[in-house]
């Protein structure tokens, strides 16, 4: 006994007596529920495709649910071929109670779900945001390209993520590709090296911070710089941001002004004898008249 005879009862007739056997009829009808079936369950395949390509889709349980649903149609269509020779009535009426259930299932949550999916942003609306951030990273380096300060990110990890040409030349280097990888605090003296490192994991908690350094080197220079931290949407740091000024020339001009002050004030106060710096006033023939 095939599986075909177990489930069919002899006391029901197959469909096909309905079209008294008519062959127009009986073969149209079960070939157009056989390529109804067919397409029914391509349908899902394509689904399935999509679901697995797009994984950052935020209803991909619906998709799965609208799958089931097209599946159990089409077997429906299928037992309606089948039923015009076999007698399977119980299997149908148990697909198409289970067709049913699914079906509202699915028609309960598809309503509610209706207002979320038309928030979701169309083709158009990415095109332009993408086009207006486009725009707005072409302004960035723009600025960052044409500015005289060294501006730079740093990642999570400490190294160099990103140079503009200031920072380079700066750096005394060629190209942006030979600050990247390297590590930032290996361009800060040794002095200063344990307090700007706790500055960048401070950064690293979300604190902004402002601070100058001397490099290293044979010849140090001075720089002022900046720890800026970098979020996501979700308020997380994601890297650093970092504006440094070479402000060796403008140091050593300071020291110099300082000591020339010191070294004047020192004069005046050391001084036994006074002296004192006077004008004298003359008239139209040459002659003094003040002072």
């Amino acid at each position: 006994m095939d599986i075909m005879s177990a489930i069919s009862h002899e006391e029901f007739m197959p469909h096909g007596y309905c079209l008294l056997w008519q062959p127009g009829l009986l073969w149209s009808s079960a070939v157009f529920d056989i390529l109804i079936t067919l397409s029914y369950y391509s349908i899902p395949l394509a689904l399935v495709y999509f679901v697995r390509k797009r994984t950052d889709f935020e209803y991909r349980w619906i998709l799965t649910l609208f799958a089931a649903f097209i599946v159990l149609c089409g077997t429906t269509h299928l037992l309606g071929a089948i039923l015009l020779w076999k007698p399977l009535y119980y299997l149908d009426v148990a697909v198409k109670a289970a067709t049913a259930l699914v079906s509202v299932f699915t028609a309960v949550v598809m309503w509610p779900l209706i207002p979320k999916l038309l928030a979701l942003p169309s083709h158009k609306q990415l095109e332009l945001a993408n086009a207006g951030l486009k725009e707005s990273e072409r302004r960035y380096r723009l600025l960052v390209g044409v500015s005289p300060y060294c501006i730079h990110e740093i990642g999570l990890d400490g190294l160099m993520l990103s140079m503009n040409g200031a920072g380079v030349a700066m750096l005394g280097l060629k190209e942006e590709k030979e600050a990247i990888g390297a590590a930032y605090l290996d361009a800060v003296s040794g002095n200063d090296k344990e307090r700007i490192g706790a500055l960048m994991q401070n950064a690293f908690k979300g604190a902004t911070s402002h601070f100058e350094f001397d490099s290293t080197g044979k010849a140090p220079r001075r720089f002022k710089s900046c720890f800026v931290p970098i979020r996501d949407a979700d308020g997380n740091v994601l890297k650093l941001m970092g504006i440094t000024e070479d402000i060796t020339a403008r140091k050593e001009a300071e020291e110099k002004l300082f000591e020339s002050e010191n070294k004047y004030r020192s004069l005046f106060q050391e001084m036994v004898s006074g002296f004192a710096l006077n004008e004298v006033v003359f008239d139209e023939q040459g002659e003094p008249v003040d002072y």
